[in-house]
């Protein structure tokens, strides 16, 4: 009977040395939300630091991949991608300097399968003339290409920087693409084509189109100050 004692007494012990080692351990640790983190280029992300955030620094390892900055009153941290790269972010403890976290950012190109929604397409026409004729020929002359362009799908590949357009009429082109998180260049049949470029989030990225130099070419006496279709792409799993 003693020794059964005995052997309960012990094994209650080693658990308890066991459990205070283990609280030991995770207090000294800084807890974060995330430890990785892979996004767009030109995106932000927030990780929440679940542990006493009142001693701790952050040290940006290449601030120009990734930035980092304390938000939410210190009790998280805004990263944003500033260029394509992988790099890390790492908070320390400044009264542990061997306490220390990093968190492991791939800043990513851009890349993936698109498709085209010209319902969605947002019209930006600016005329300085009282005749409003022109202003709705444009209008609806954008109106008519966002609809013609509906259906298109891109596929664009960050590997080899090419991409496929497949057209609702059963064309397809093949080109290169060049991106810089603001800006795309689609070059196809030796033509190129200059978007303003913006991820909008939940896999939608916006490319404007400006059209300002055609229309005062074909209405050069009228002061059109604007001439702009937004256009809306949304990412899906695979190009058919």
């Amino acid at each position: 009977m003693k020794l059964k004692h005995f052997l309960i007494l012990t094994i209650f012990i080693l658990t308890s040395c066991s459990d205070k080692n283990k609280t030991s351990i995770d207090d000294d640790s800084i807890i974060l939300s995330n430890y990785s983190i892979r996004f767009l280029a030109g995106d932000e992300y927030t990780v929440d630091v679940l542990s006493d955030t009142e001693a701790l620094s952050l040290i940006e390892k290449e601030p120009k991949i990734a930035s980092a900055w304390w938000t939410n009153d210190g009790k998280s941290i805004r990263i944003k991608g500033e260029s394509v790269g992988s790099t890390s972010i790492y908070i320390i403890d400044k009264k542990q300097t061997d306490k220390v976290a990093e968190i492991k950012i791939i800043s990513d190109y851009f890349a993936g399968n698109y498709k085209e929604d010209g319902s969605k397409a947002i019209i930006i026409v600016d005329v300085a003339s009282q005749d409003k004729s022109i202003k709705d020929e444009i209008e609806n002359d954008l109106k008519n290409i966002a609809t013609c362009r509906t259906g298109t799908m891109y596929s664009f590949n960050n590997d080899t920087r090419s991409v496929i357009i497949s057209k609702q009429n059963g064309s397809k082109h093949t080109g290169s693409y060049d991106w810089n998180i603001n800006q795309l260049t689609v070059i196809t049949n030796d033509i190129i084509y200059n978007y303003a470029f913006q991820h909008i989030g939940n896999n939608i990225v916006m490319l404007e189109l400006n059209y300002l130099d055609t229309y005062k070419t074909k209405y050069p006496d009228t002061p059109i100050l604007a001439a702009k279709l937004l256009l809306f792409l949304s990412q899906v799993i695979s190009v058919p």
